[in-house]
């Protein structure tokens, strides 16, 4: 009898609803898909944190947050001039150390596109939307270019 895991009809769902993360070590670029920006009302000028789960290891996005000047956190920008998907735009930040950090989990040498899970786990009144590290969509050790 063969048996499909609960996980491959997951990550079958993600990628058809598009909610991904891209990571490009060497600028320390993580951009958010078309449908995950989107979803999460991402706007320029507004902060993500990326953080590690000490006691797990599992990493998290946060949602777009309004936080005071000098707050931790990467400030998204619109890139939709140069990366135009149809007529919505993509999102993007830096963020050196999580991208690091997202790569090494997978050995990846140039960057890294993974799936952001749909359901949140709240911490301190802030959503944090679990990046799926076991199964990566891409990994690349050639030149990655975004």
């Amino acid at each position: 009898m063969c048996m499909i895991p609960i996980q491959d009809d997951f990550r079958k769902n993600a990628l058809k609803q598009g909610r991904t993360i891209t990571v490009n070590l060497g600028r320390g670029f993580i951009t958010l898909s078309t449908v995950l920006g989107t979803e999460l009302k991402a706007e320029a000028g507004h902060k993500i944190i990326i953080a590690q789960d000490d006691e797990t290891g599992s990493w998290y996005l946060s949602e777009p947050q309004v936080v005071p000047q000098g707050a931790r956190g990467g400030v998204i920008y619109n890139c939709g001039n140069q990366h135009r998907h149809g007529s919505k735009f993509v999102w993007r930040f830096c963020n050196n150390k999580a991208a690091q950090g997202l790569c090494s989990v997978v050995g990846a040498s140039k960057g890294a596109t993974f799936i952001v899970a749909q359901r949140a786990k709240i911490d301190n009144g802030i959503r944090y939307f679990r990046i799926i590290t076991e199964k990566p969509i891409k990994v690349s050790n050639d030149d990655f270019n975004l």
